[in-house]
């Protein structure tokens, strides 16, 4: 019987292949090791950035539209340690196995991550850049929400109130001066006849405006019956004062801002907005009249309604003053009564003096109807026509009281001439003092009494590192804000 030998070669090659292939495979599953967990550093980077930035301020939401993270977490101490606590707390929820009570018996971890260090390196506060962010956030707010007509409307308004000067006229000094022309002619002596003399003696026609003017303008600008807030506050408490006194809390980053025409004018509309004012006040508000309020900065609701009412009032008295200047039949008018006055005293050359105290006289009487009207919900023109004007010359020189007729007119609304003044005010003021009115309202919901504007985070730049029992070490750096 013949024997047959077999050789060993096949098995040694068998033997030496699975070795190459062993750590091949070695090699692959430590490399897949490797990238998911960079890849799962970075899911949960994400994923807790994104879980931080969900625990928005409710309430500012709500109120105000916007999102923001508040730093003290109702705590009323804000501070970048309590985001960061929050942060770390998500990503150590990430890598762990809870709800599988078996995963470690069936399965082996084949990343078996830990959260080491986690620091956030950079913070953009809604306060940062003289409100300047807070600004543009507000206006992404409303940015579908306000007609391009509205905007311009009100640009044109803004040119008209410049080129006829109508906020830089004293008309008050005017008057006085000439009230005070007409005053230097009593007590001198005319002379009549060779033997005969005459002690001037000057009534002044305008009088009775004069003592209207002395009352202050809320006196006539209001309905009978109308019950004005009494509300006052400490603004010391918030934060344009702190501003003013250097205590604001400042982010670290964060690139300039640079806000666009329509920007700035949608941030006005969104003061209008979301802010409540004499005709349409904010209910739940710890000031009443709050766009008032941004536009005068006073602690208490009947100082900003005066001092505004009395800008107003003071367009709507240059305007009507130069309405009169043009009018034929109106200047003729008071030219002839101005006539009249100047010589039944024996000094036609007071004649100016006369018809320029009946002009603004007029103006003057015309403008308290005028903010009347704007105060009951009605309209006024900015500048008025035949059509539009209320008081004759005879009626203006005996009337001594202010009512408005039913009709509420044609023009522009109480509110636009708001739109119009916030429109002149410095943006930069009117942010924080609009923020002013956040605190206020915000403190007085359940768990905010102690609401910092300058405690609201938009936008958060963190690092961290994660370990892994394998001998691995990765760093991430991301950054997350609110659009």
């Amino acid at each position: 019987m013949e024997r047959k030998s077999v050789g060993g070669y096949l098995t040694i090659y068998v033997a030496l292949s699975m070795a190459v292939l062993i750590s091949l495979c070695l090699t692959l599953i430590e490399g897949g090791r490797r990238n998911t967990i960079r890849l799962e550093t970075e899911c949960m980077m994400d994923t807790a950035l994104s879980s931080v930035l969900a625990e928005y301020h409710r309430e500012m939401f709500r109120q105000y539209n916007l999102f923001y993270i508040d730093s003290s977490y109702g705590s009323g101490h804000p501070s970048y340690y309590n985001t960061e606590a929050r942060l770390r707390y998500y990503l150590e929820e990430s890598v762990k196995r809870k709800g599988m009570p078996y995963v470690s018996f069936l399965f082996k971890d084949m990343l078996a991550l830990e959260v080491e260090n986690v620091w956030l390196n950079e913070v953009v506060l809604a306060t940062d850049m003289d409100g300047r962010l807070f600004r543009k956030r507000a206006a992404e707010a409303i940015w579908n929400d306000s007609g391009m007509e509205t905007l311009e409307q009100v640009t044109d308004w803004v040119r008209t109130i410049q080129d006829n000067g109508l906020m830089e006229r004293d008309l008050e000094a005017e008057k006085q001066a000439v009230d005070a022309q007409l005053a230097s002619y009593n007590g001198r002596k005319v002379e009549l006849t060779e033997n005969e003399w005459i002690v001037i003696e000057i009534k002044n026609p305008t009088e009775h405006i004069n003592r209207m003017r002395a009352r202050g303008v809320l006196s006539w600008v209001l309905k009978d019956g109308t019950v004005l807030s009494g509300q006052k506050v400490d603004l010391s408490q918030y934060i344009s004062s702190r501003q003013k006194r250097g205590k604001v809390n400042r982010g670290n980053g964060g690139q300039e801002v640079t806000l666009s025409v329509l920007e700035e004018s949608l941030f006005r509309e969104y003061m209008l907005r979301y802010g409540g004012h004499y005709c349409a006040p904010k209910e739940g508000s710890l000031l009443q009249y709050q766009v008032e309020y941004v536009i005068a900065g006073k602690d208490k609701d009947t100082d900003n309604l005066r001092n505004v009412a009395l800008t107003i009032s003071g367009i709507r008295e240059v305007a009507n003053v130069i309405y009169l200047n043009n009018s034929k039949e109106k200047s003729d008018a008071a030219d002839l009564v101005a006539k009249i006055l100047a010589y039944a005293i024996f000094t036609p050359e007071s004649q100016p003096f006369f018809k320029n105290t009946l002009i603004l006289g007029w103006g003057y009487l015309e403008s308290l109807y005028d903010t009347k009207v704007l105060l009951s919900g009605g309209k006024v023109p900015l500048m008025k026509g035949d059509e539009d004007w209320h008081y004759d010359l005879d009626s203006f020189l005996s009337i001594e009281d202010v009512r408005i007729d039913e009709n509420t007119g044609r023009g522009m609304s109480y509110e636009d001439y708001l739109r119009v003044l916030l429109y002149l005010e410095n943006p930069d003021k009117s942010a924080f003092r609009f923020m002013d009115l956040m605190e206020m309202d915000i403190r007085m919901t359940f768990g905010n009494e102690s609401f910092r504007m300058d405690a609201c985070v938009e936008a958060i730049g963190a690092e961290a590192t994660v370990n892994s029992r394998y001998g691995y070490i990765y760093s991430i750096d991301r950054k997350k804000e609110y659009h």
